[in-house]
């Protein structure tokens, strides 16, 4: 519903999906819920390394997003795999 209204449905943000360099043009909390809408999609589909993969650009973003969230165990375990994915950074860009 929350997606809906101020995200999905709101006209002022059409063309947001094929243009992501303007959500410098939203509220933070429409940031908020963007990236961490992608985030959990990413993730439900194919895990954290899917949305490393795919969205290598917010990696970074989504964990200030989750602190910002007040959310302690989550971060924590955000924190985990990213520090796992900066310790093969390397062999993660010759994947790619």
């Amino acid at each position: 519903p929350y997606w809906e209204a101020l995200i999905f449905t709101n006209q002022r943000l059409e063309g947001l999906w094929s243009h992501p360099e303007w959500v410098g043009d939203i509220t933070r909390g429409q940031r908020v819920l963007f990236r961490l809408s992608e985030f959990d999609g990413q993730v439900c589909n194919g895990g954290i390394a899917q949305f490393f993969w795919n969205q290598p650009e917010t990696v970074f973003d989504v964990a200030d997003d989750l602190r910002f969230l007040g959310v302690p165990e989550l971060s924590a375990y955000y924190e985990r795999a990213l520090e796992s994915l900066v310790g093969k950074r390397d062999r993660w860009l010759a994947l790619r």
